[in-house]
């Protein structure tokens, strides 16, 4: 390989990095910024989007200046999405067991089982070692 393959590839690679990093960051902060406001009563407004790629844009660099794992990063999204429906069954099963009036727009159950589904994920992720490995 020639020095200009070399650095393309180190170029072309970095970049899907970050990419990939920031984009992982937005999709799992995105939900936790949207269900929150909606729960609380829009105090963001349409600050949402704006706030969650600034999460991504932040985490991202805090993702690529501590030199973590991606593939670490990858299993935390995935484990997110997962304990999320898990934990919306969890947590609709316990509302409709227990007969509690819950509005049919009420995102307040939805905000709670994503934060226990961020929670989930950090556990099974980065505490320790790695669960999904």
């Amino acid at each position: 390989m020639t020095g200009l393959e070399v650095r393309v590839q180190t170029w072309f690679g970095a970049a899907v990095e970050v990419v990939y990093s920031f984009f992982s960051f937005v999709l799992v902060s995105f939900p936790f910024l949207a269900l929150g406001d909606d729960a609380f009563g829009e105090p963001l407004g349409v600050a949402v989007a704006p706030l969650a790629l600034l999460a991504g844009v932040v985490g991202m660099a805090a993702f690529r200046l501590q030199d973590r794992s991606f593939e670490h990063l990858g299993h935390f999204v995935v484990a997110a999405f997962g304990a999320g429906v898990v934990w919306v069954i969890v947590l609709t099963s316990m509302l409709y067991v227990t007969d509690l009036p819950i509005g049919p727009r009420d995102p307040f159950p939805l905000f709670v089982a994503w934060t226990l589904a961020l929670g989930t994920s950090l556990a099974l992720v980065y505490r320790g070692e790695d669960a999904l490995a």
